[in-house]
């Protein structure tokens, strides 16, 4: 009964989304909560596309920084309630963003963002900690306004973050319920002094979040089982979950042709990766009588440097973005559905213990599926340890050239694994079930906090 259900007040950097990664996983997580006990605090411009939520208070880093020099009250506050409203929204949104990819400015510091540059980091950090928008009468009424039983922390990569949703638990006493994606929180050589800076606050503000938490949601196996030992906490696994609704066309290979396709992230150098397969598909084209066509997709378009790497005469073809049903009836057409992750030292620790959101989507396409990273990396691991598809773990040419000639050429190999049973769906990735696991864990927090009062 929707009585039951507390006010839950989500804070993320993506907005609720039906299409779009994050954004997704947190509107399956609340698909079905009553619209008018659920608000969400988001700190990003990306796209508005979502029928779970309708009140919103959106601050950006742009929104920090205007700010620090003009001294007004941080954010943005909107209510939806109409389609109409929430297109409104959307466009505006993508108008500014489009706005901003046109300032180099603006360019040379997501491009410093997106590398992770330390110093960067920090600057970003210091601009939060001086405007401190939890402290702001705006964004403090807006969320008394609502008055939240709990919060939801879909956690970041900057401490700053953790001191607001810490403030804004302590404040109104309220318990916080967090889930966490990546590993920003693990430690790598560096002689950087800003990197031991930013990693002792984060490790510093994430223990203690963990330690106010009800309840920590990890993305794997693997990340819930290594931080429950480093960091303790009430620590549960809540995988990317997929609906299977959409309509599947059955595989059938094609004669001499082969078509793969990539959609999803550019960044942390997994271009680097989909041009070193591109690279060997080129040599196995021109050695065999066989056609491959390899598109690749993003929702931002890349850099001069990564769209000619990607564009590779008669194999790999950069084409823009897709909606979600562009994106279906794409995957229809694909032979090969293509998953990748950085080889490189620097970005393995970032997503060691990350399972990406597109597996459980490929599965359901029944597609044959092509993952292409370390062996290490928790994708990666997940992939050949449950024998989803071809799995590639090194970047070395003649090694990825060998498998790559055999998927090509090997239709019946696409087809086994494109007709697979796959059961690992519904135990891992069940839609109805992580829902359910996360809204008892979120009513369990408000639960548990009340016999304490």
């Amino acid at each position: 009964m929707e009585s039951e259900n507390p006010k839950v007040l989500v804070i993320s950097h993506n907005p609720f989304s039906d299409t779009q990664n994050n954004g997704k996983t947190l509107s399956a997580f609340f698909k079905g909560w009553p619209k008018d006990k659920i608000a969400q605090l988001y700190l990003t411009l990306d796209k508005f596309d979502t029928t779970v939520c309708e009140k919103f208070y959106r601050i950006t880093d742009l929104d920090v920084l205007k700010t620090i020099f003009s001294k007004k009250q941080v954010g943005i506050e909107y209510t939806q309630t109409e389609e109409e409203k929430a297109a409104d929204i959307a466009i505006k949104n993508g108008i500014e963003k489009e706005k901003l990819h046109k300032n180099k400015l603006y360019l040379l510091i997501r491009d410093l963002y997106q590398k992770r540059n330390p110093f960067m980091y920090c600057i970003r950090n210091l601009a939060w900690k001086i405007v401190k928008p939890w402290k702001q009468e705006k964004l403090n009424k807006w969320i008394d306004d609502f008055n939240p039983d709990v919060v939801f922390f879909q956690s970041s990569n900057v401490y700053a973050i953790f001191d607001m949703v810490y403030d804004i638990c302590k404040k109104r006493n309220i318990p916080l319920v967090m889930e966490t994606t990546d590993d920003y929180v693990t430690s790598h050589f560096s002689i950087d002094p800003f990197y031991w800076i930013d990693h002792y606050k984060m490790k510093n503000r994430y223990t203690k979040a963990v330690k106010y938490s009800s309840c920590i949601f990890a993305i794997g196996d693997m990340m819930a089982k290594e931080y429950q030992e480093r960091f303790g906490g009430n620590f549960k696994v809540a995988m990317n979950s997929i609906s299977i609704k959409n309509k599947v066309t059955p595989y059938v290979p094609k004669e001499k042709e082969v078509n793969f396709l990539y959609a999803g992230n550019l960044g942390l150098n997994r271009w680097k990766v989909l041009h070193e397969i591109g690279i060997a598909l080129k040599e196995i084209v021109q050695e065999n009588d066989i056609k491959v066509n390899f598109e690749v997709y993003s929702i931002e378009r890349p850099k001069e440097e990564i769209l000619k790497a990607l564009t590779i005469e008669n194999v790999m073809t950069y084409k823009g973005s897709l909606s979600s049903e562009e994106l279906l009836k794409k995957r229809n057409e694909s032979d090969i559905l293509v998953h990748v992750e950085s080889f490189d030292k620097k970005n393995k620790y970032i997503t060691r213990l990350s399972v990406s959101t597109k597996i459980p989507e490929y599965l359901v396409s029944k597609r044959c599926i092509l993952a292409v990273g370390p062996k290490n990396v928790a994708s990666i691991r997940y992939m050949e340890d449950n024998d989803l598809g071809v799995v590639i773990t090194t970047n070395q040419k003649k090694q990825m050239k060998e498998k790559l000639i055999e998927l090509v050429t090997n239709s019946t190999k696409r087809t086994n694994y494109a007709n697979q049973s796959l059961d690992i769906i519904e135990e891992k990735h069940n839609a109805t079930k992580t829902k359910n696991l996360v809204q008892l864990e979120v009513k369990n927090a408000v639960m548990k906090t009340s016999s304490l009062k």
